[in-house]
């Protein structure tokens, strides 16, 4: 009978032994010292432990003991088989605060049983809280069709977290971020965080995120399928996704051959398979194929021109040039609407636009040829493009416009719509010629086609002031900014041009015969005595005696250096205004000027002193005087010339 009771109780102690190792009921035992941070012994409080549970994550508590003055003893810390070798993690509370102590050996693993407690001395830094909750990520870790915005937090006031994208501890590595704004994530990315509070750290947690976007689509074309031996072309590539890393292959390298830029080369006849291969990271690699066909017998075809316009509701015949010669050609057009073609290359013009048309040569074992004429149907109007679209300009300055003109070969012609303000030249040269504003229209004609017109609106300003005598606001500024630019008449030293002074009749003639673009003669014998061969103005003096534009005196003198009359230059500009003319301006020897002083005027320049004023060449005085016998000024005479160009 004792027997049979001794045997159940063994029975029993191993059943309760089995039921220990499998429930997590074995046991580690710790004792100790725990002091401050000054080495003083703390005098009460409860020491606990941790270990971390693998299934969670996170630290479960396994155990705690009171303590008093500074040691503990036989602390027991329960756990199991799946606990050997776990970090054991060590937390002292003192009055209501918990600390995270530093501990004797600096890191203690969970080992179950021994014969002697495991010695392990704590120092905890007083007044600090020691624990600091783990951070958390939002979104959580999983897989993600496209980037994540991850915000990061710590259930702890005014806790930090740090982090790192590389899997680096983000407690120690260099390559750890302070949190401040959310993560942005657009791979595949291993994210790791700790929280830091008062100078201590939560644990380490590791989020994991696989940003998978999906497939690349990939379209790869080349320019010409058909290829000759020796040829070699480009694969043009699309994809909808940017940066994305490009490799090809050709499954028969006997036939065509591919760089790893793509160009396709061709080695012998026959047909290849082009593959291009698109990869980019988060994405699925992308591919597409294209066929190239090789042979040294291609069949050609060619139309000129390659680019054509047509109007609406015109044909045009298309006569390619095709090898071999009996090559049959067949014609599409890329869009209908704007122009259709026949099975024999007529073109219609259906619809302004444009539109592609492919031409196709085609014979048994040949490969097709192909070409393409661009066509351009418009209405009958021309279109017309004019640059600048706009000018600003000063008095004197000259810019030329460009057109351009649909069809290229319509004529243009330009007209001003303030000639007084702005001329122009047929040449499409604009001149500014007093300040204001003046519409330049560029009309285009063809014949067959509507008439298009564009105009550019010319802005004027005063002329730069290259004088310091002949400022903006003087009456004569304009004109004599204008003959400048044209260098017609020059000033003098130190910025004077002297508009004041009176101008000789040597001046004046050579004025007028630079205006007139008038050539220098150089006779062998001089007309007038007072004329040196080698004067400044000789070749002048003799180009308008020859031209009847104005004469000598008695004794075959000139006298150059006499200051010119008022009467006597109306009658030289008349001259000059009618020179070269069928019908000239002409005025009765009795007409009146209608000036006060008009009895003054000379009978020899009646008649052209009439002409003159009719014409506008010169004006008189405010007081309605015509001052004939004055001498005129640099700035009248200026005025006068510049009236007469107006005229010529």
């Amino acid at each position: 009978m004792k027997k049979t009771i001794s045997l159940l109780i063994i029975i029993i102690l191993f059943s309760l032994l089995a039921t220990a190792v499998y429930a997590g009921d074995l046991q580690a035992i710790y004792s100790g010292t725990v002091r401050d941070q000054n080495d003083n012994p703390v005098s009460a409080g409860t020491v606990s432990a941790y270990v971390y549970d693998s299934d969670t994550g996170r630290l479960g508590e396994r155990g705690s003991l009171d303590f008093q003055g500074g040691v503990y003893s036989n602390f027991t810390v329960q756990g199991d088989l799946g606990d050997e070798g776990m970090q054991v993690i060590f937390r002292v509370q003192v009055d209501d605060r918990e600390y995270a102590p530093q501990t004797d050996p600096t890191v203690v693993t969970w080992q179950e049983g021994g014969s002697q407690p495991t010695v392990v001395d704590m120092t905890v830094t007083l007044d600090n809280p020691s624990i600091v909750s783990d951070p958390t990520a939002t979104p959580g870790p999983g897989t993600y069709g496209e980037a994540q915005s991850i915000t990061l937090a710590c259930s702890d006031t005014e806790a930090q977290i740090y982090y790192t994208t590389n899997g680096a501890d983000p407690v120690s590595s260099y390559s750890k971020a302070l949190y401040t704004s959310p993560v942005q994530l657009t791979k595949t990315t291993t994210l790791k965080a700790v929280a830091k509070k008062d100078g201590k750290y939560s644990q380490v947690k590791t989020f994991s995120y696989k940003i998978q976007y999906g497939t690349i689509r990939v379209v790869a074309t080349i320019d010409n399928q058909s290829m000759k031996v020796g040829e070699t072309r480009q694969v043009k590539v699309e994809s909808d996704v940017e940066g994305v890393s490009l490799s090809y292959s050709s499954d028969d390298t006997q036939v065509a051959t591919v760089s790893s830029g793509g160009w396709v080369t061709a080695k012998g006849e026959g047909h290849a398979a082009i593959k291009v291969y698109a990869q980019k990271s988060g994405y699925d690699s992308g591919s597409d194929e294209i066929m190239v066909m090789v042979s040294n017998r291609p069949a050609t075809i060619t139309v000129n021109p390659s680019a054509i316009t047509i109007i609406k509701g015109q044909t045009q015949q298309l006569n390619p040039s095709k090898n071999p010669y009996d090559s049959k050609v067949s014609y599409t057009s890329s869009d209908e609407k704007v122009a259709t073609v026949s099975g024999s290359g007529l073109i219609t013009a259906v619809e302004t636009g444009k539109a592609t048309i492919t031409a196709v040569a085609s014979k048994d074992n040949y490969d097709d040829g192909k070409c393409t004429v661009e066509v351009t149907v418009t209405d009958n109007s021309i279109e017309v493009g004019v640059s600048p679209a706009g000018l600003e300009m000063k008095v004197g300055e000259s810019s030329k416009l460009t057109v351009k003109t649909t069809p290229a070969d319509a004529a243009v012609s330009y007209t001003s719509g303030n000639p007084g303000a702005a001329s122009v030249s047929q040449d499409g040269t604009v001149t500014a010629l007093s300040e204001g504003v003046a519409t330049i229209t560029a009309t285009a004609s063809k014949q067959g086609y509507k008439n298009g017109i564009r105009t550019v609106t010319v802005q004027i300003g005063p002329p730069e002031e290259v004088f310091y005598d002949v400022p903006n606001t003087y009456w004569a500024s304009d004109v004599i900014a204008g003959l400048i630019q044209k260098g017609i008449i020059g000033g003098y030293v130190k910025g004077q041009f002297k508009p004041e002074n009176r101008i000789t009749r040597a001046e004046f003639t050579r004025l007028l015969t630079k205006a007139i673009k008038l050539a220098d003669e150089s006779p062998a014998w001089p007309s007038y005595n007072d004329v040196d061969p080698g004067a400044w103005y000789f070749g002048s003096v003799e180009a308008a005696a020859k031209a009847g534009l104005i004469m000598g005196y008695e004794n075959s003198v000139f006298r150059p250096e006499y200051p010119i009359t008022r009467q006597e230059m109306a009658v030289v500009l008349v001259r000059a205004m009618n020179m070269g003319l069928e019908g000239q301006a002409d005025a009765g020897p009795e007409e009146n000027t209608g000036f006060v002083d008009d009895q003054n005027i000379a009978s020899w320049a009646r008649e052209y002193v009439v002409i003159a004023v009719d014409q506008g060449l010169v004006g008189g005085y405010p007081d309605n005087t015509f001052r004939p016998d004055d001498n005129a000024t640099r700035a009248e005479a200026c005025a006068m010339i510049y009236k007469l160009l107006q005229k010529k």
